[in-house]
């Protein structure tokens, strides 16, 4: 399956595989990896649901 995120970006995903491909290149998706976001999006809402339970 591919996912058009426009802009050229698109996300494959196949049987035990995923690739980013950016103008039908694949690249590594590592690199846009923000840790600000990551925590602020992800990790902050984790640590407030295990507050919770």
């Amino acid at each position: 399956m591919v996912i058009d995120h426009g802009c050229g970006l698109q996300s494959l995903y196949g049987h035990l595989h995923f690739t980013m491909l950016l103008d039908g290149i694949p690249v590594n998706p590592v690199e846009w990896w923000d840790p600000y976001w990551i925590h602020d999006r992800i990790e902050a809402k984790l640590e407030q649901y295990q507050v919770l339970e």
